[in-house]
């Protein structure tokens, strides 16, 4: 295993602290979204270890860096693959394993139906959703050993969100 692509996220609404909070969807979200990159992280390390060294790469997202009353745990669980992605790197560094992640900004993808890509992308200084390949350009980047000097890193695509 040279490179690994952790991409795992759900959406949903776990409901208000001190109010109807569901548990079972706040569940749902942690185990795929953190727990699973965690998971495959574990997993992937050593046979990186034995090849030598390698790349992963993992899924974050802008809502990883504020609050979101709405999609708190979602928020939450990125902020810990962010939390994840760096102390990771610290890790395996020594190791010849770089660990990185990218945080997307509002993205037109099936996650994001309904017009919400659209409605948030608007809201961002770029003015529009960014596409999936903008995504996969900046997971190329990081794969490749043009970023050979690069860990413990986040790549933000997300239309200047973050600025």
């Amino acid at each position: 295993l040279d490179i690994a692509f952790n991409n795992a996220g759900i959406a949903g609404r776990a409901g208000d602290m001190g109010g109807d909070f569901d548990w079972a969807v706040h569940n749902d979200i942690m185990a795929t979204n953190l727990e699973g990159v965690i998971r495959c992280t574990n997993h992937e390390i050593p046979a990186m270890k034995a090849r030598g060294g390698g790349s992963i790469i993992n899924t974050a997202s802008v809502m990883g860096y504020v609050g979101s009353g709405p999609i708190m745990t979602y928020a939450l669980s990125k902020a810990g693959v962010l939390s994840l992605t760096r102390s990771t790197a610290l890790q395996v560094a020594g190791d010849n394993i770089r660990v990185n992640a990218v945080s997307p900004g509002p993205i037109a993808t099936p996650m994001m139906g309904g017009g919400a890509a659209e409605a948030s992308g608007a809201r961002t200084p770029a003015g529009r959703a960014g596409q999936p390949e903008e995504i996969a350009h900046a997971v190329m980047y990081l794969a490749d050993s043009a970023a050979s000097y690069v860990t413990g890193e986040d790549l933000r695509v997300d239309g200047g969100v973050r600025a």
